[in-house]
């Protein structure tokens, strides 16, 4: 009883250290929280309908979900448009594909998305650079639920 005891013990061991992303896998490499500098616009807005773009400082988080995916969770923003108070909250985008780009990093390339946030549908798509200083360079253009039109996000590393 012991034996089978101890036996299941380190097969259980082997299965929990073998689910944990490595740092060394390419979503190893891209997981993190960076501090970021947003700025959001909106996309064919006609020229007669006047929109400021937002700049504001927020936190990006990207978890391995496998060691070539990612999830990345886009922070929540607030903006007037008009006349109204607007906001979209925060949403993850699941299981991006990630490249190793070697000595230049980790790459996203053009990946399409459509998650469900609050009863709501959210399509994009994303791209993104994490260099091996761990900068990160990313855009993300989405439509959220019946938006008329998109946003779309720039985000660049802060560094002190």
């Amino acid at each position: 009883m012991k034996k089978l005891f101890l036996s299941f013990i380190a097969l259980l061991s082997i299965a929990l250290f073998s689910a944990c992303e490595s740092k060394d896998s390419v979503s190893g490499k891209a997981e993190g929280t960076y501090m970021t500098h947003r700025t959001t616009n909106m996309v064919g807005l006609p020229p007669q309908i006047p929109f400021t773009p937002i700049e504001e400082n927020v936190s990006v988080n990207i978890k391995a979900a496998t060691d070539t995916h990612v999830n990345i969770t886009i922070p929540t923003m607030s903006y007037v448009f008009g006349g109204q108070n607007m906001v979209i909250p925060d949403f993850t985008i699941s299981n991006i594909p990630v490249l190793d780009a070697g000595d230049e990093g980790v790459v996203i390339v053009n990946h399409e998305f459509k998650e469900n946030v609050d009863g709501k549908t959210v399509t994009g798509t994303l791209k993104a650079e994490i260099e091996p200083d761990g900068d990160l360079d990313m855009e993300v253009t989405f439509k959220y639920g019946t938006m008329p039109f998109a946003l779309k996000q720039e985000y660049e590393s802060l560094h002190d």
